[in-house]
């Protein structure tokens, strides 16, 4: 667990970087929006093809903000299930030894017909 740990403290560095790099993602979503809606609006009065390529450009800056900001939304709540842990834990874990009980084998007719109920007897 050291090793891990060093490991993630040596890259923290790259990591602060890189948010900074990036910027608000939820911010950017707002901003790539409104320029799409001022494209769009452009567009509708206009009707040239430079606006259209404007529009198409700004459609995809939009949906890759909203597909970064989702990751990050994503990898932000996997981070805070594993720090707090699922609390649901103990319904989970009695759902699967009731399931695990009922599906235990406690006897097994062979083709004669006889029932074995030892371990040794089965091989």
């Amino acid at each position: 667990m050291y090793g891990v740990t060093r490991k993630l403290k040596a890259l923290k560095s790259v990591f602060r970087a890189q948010r900074k790099a990036k910027g608000d993602l939820a911010q950017n979503v707002c901003l790539a929006k409104g320029f799409l809606e001022k494209a769009q609006g452009l567009f509708d009065v206009f009707k040239d093809d430079f606006l259209l390529q404007l529009v198409q450009w700004c459609r995809t800056v939009y949906c890759r903000a909203v597909v970064m900001e989702d990751n990050m939304l994503r990898q932000r709540a996997k981070l805070r299930w594993l720090k707090d842990g699922d609390r649901c834990s103990r319904v989970f874990f009695r759902k699967i030894n009731a399931t695990r009980a009922k599906m235990r084998v406690f006897q097994i007719t062979n083709a004669a017909g006889d029932v074995l109920t030892e371990a040794d007897q089965v091989v």
